[in-house]
């Protein structure tokens, strides 16, 4: 299991001119630390998941105790407008012995000032031997004057000053070694897998890095020591598949690339709707890596698309139906939102129907009993009917007989019910069925149910229409067949 730290930020502001020292002690831990001043921090044995905006970011004094000292996840930044040194470490005086450096994962920004030193290593003579070494592990010390600096002067006695690293991003043309004296030794001893890059950082006021860094993936591949802290500055998880070729591997730097889906969010509006309504899909993004987005990308259901935060798509078919928005971040990471919506079916209507002709005899031609719109029989007559959305239509043809009142009903006559009050009685002939447009149709109609002939009478034609499970009211017309 990953551990993963969360800084508490703990901020000393001070000015970065007058010999300010932000954190000034003999030894202990400074962690989760905030720490601006012209001396971010003198001398700490243990240093992790702090930010120093210094002129001096860490110094470690000439007459610092001997023994191990450790850099862990730190930014460390220089301010603007003087030379100045992220990393001091002297060994002058008072100490005859060894002292260590171990800086691992972490970001030493330049303040582009020619005079500035990345880091600088300085051992001078005593009487006994003295020894200084500064071990630097996937560690950003990039863009200064000097990168790397390391001095041993001797007066006699043995004193070396050591600056090795690996797996770091530094420029080997920016360093100065020097020895003097025949006691004095020493070298800066690059390892096999160090590079010389601009870190590609998401902007000079966000040193995290941006998914095209040429320093994803690249740091030490072996497990992370015991002692090393298994998450980064942001108290993201440490070792991460950043560049996404399956295997995970830290990156150099105080931060580590997380590679995570842009986080997305799409809602529609009405919740519920009709069929052949529009719905408004708004949709948003963002990325915890700090990535460049692409365009917001929506894909609906029924197969149709749009592009932007705020679309609009009308759905033909009753049911639940979803909008989904997807989000690609500069990683090729895609993230996806889904949005949901209730459709049921409109209410179809007619809003007219009409015939041209409301008497007329039987034409030659039979009409289909199944059929789309045709051109105008030559006799008979053609109805005329407006929609207000696609449907199906049926028109029943019924005859007008003649019948007597039982009750409410209007029934055949018998003689049983010879003295009820007379009314009008209605069979149906046949059903013409078609299929409509929205807006005005017309449907000839020649006096035929296929072939069979309407007899002379008195008809009437009730129309109507369905469409996604709704049909609408019905709408009568009268008309009369005469012989031709």
């Amino acid at each position: 299991m990953v551990a993963c730290y969360a800084p508490r930020e703990t901020r000393t502001p001070l000015p970065t001119t007058g010999g300010t020292k932000g954190v000034f002690g003999l030894g202990g831990t400074v962690e989760d630390a905030s720490i601006t001043a012209e001396i971010g921090l003198r001398y700490a044995r243990l240093i992790r998941y702090s930010t120093i905006l210094a002129n001096v970011g860490v110094q470690l004094p000439p007459n610092f105790p001997p023994g191990d000292i450790t850099m862990d996840d730190d930014v460390v930044q220089l301010v603007a407008g003087s030379a100045g040194m992220a990393v001091d470490v002297e060994l002058t005086s008072g100490i005859d012995a060894g002292a260590t450096l171990t800086l691992r994962h972490d970001t030493l920004v330049s303040n582009g000032d020619p005079g500035s030193v990345g880091v600088r290593a300085h051992a001078t003579p005593s009487a006994n031997p003295r020894s200084l070494t500064v071990n630097t592990d996937s560690t950003i010390v990039h863009g200064f004057g000097t990168d790397l600096s390391r001095t041993a002067s001797s007066g006699g006695g043995q004193v070396a000053a050591h600056i090795n690293l690996d797996h770091s991003d530094y420029d080997p043309m920016k360093t100065f070694s020097q020895n003097t004296g025949s006691g004095a030794s020493g070298s800066i001893s690059p390892g096999l897998h160090n590079v010389n890059v601009a870190p590609g950082y998401l902007s000079p006021t966000d040193l995290r890095l941006a998914a095209s860094s040429p320093l994803i993936d690249i740091a030490d591949p072996a497990a992370l020591a015991a002692d090393e802290p298994g998450g980064d500055l942001n108290g993201d998880p440490r070792v991460v598949d950043g560049n996404g070729d399956g295997s995970a591997i830290s990156d150099i730097g105080a931060f580590e690339y997380q590679r995570r889906p842009p986080t997305v969010s799409a809602a529609a509006a009405p919740s519920s709707a009709a069929t052949g309504q529009p719905v408004s899909f708004t949709g948003s993004a963002s990325d915890l890596d700090g990535d460049s987005l692409g365009p917001l990308e929506w894909t609906f259901d029924d197969g149709a698309t749009a592009s932007g935060p705020a679309v609009s798509h009308a759905f033909s078919t009753a049911g639940t139906h979803t909008a989904t928005l997807r989000v690609t971040d500069a990683a090729g990471v895609t993230g996806a939102a889904g949005a949901t919506v209730t459709i049921v079916a409109a209410g179809i209507s007619v809003s007219s129907f009409s015939l041209t002709n409301s008497v007329f005899a039987v034409g030659r031609a039979p009409t289909p009993l199944v059929a789309a719109r045709k051109r105008r029989a030559p006799r008979g007559t053609t109805f005329r009917y407006t929609l207000s959305q696609a449907a199906t239509v049926n028109v029943a043809i019924q005859r007008a007989r003649p019948g007597r009142r039982r009750g409410k009903a209007c029934v055949a006559p018998s003689r049983r019910l010879r003295r009820a009050k007379r009314c009008t009685r209605y069979t149906t002939a046949g059903t013409l069925t078609r299929t409509g447009g929205a807006g005005a149709n017309l449907a000839p109609f020649s006096g035929r149910l296929g072939r069979k002939a309407l007899k002379p009478g008195r008809y009437r034609a009730v129309l109507t229409a369905t469409a996604g499970g709704s049909s609408s009211s019905a709408r009568t017309v009268r008309f009369a067949v005469v012989r031709g």
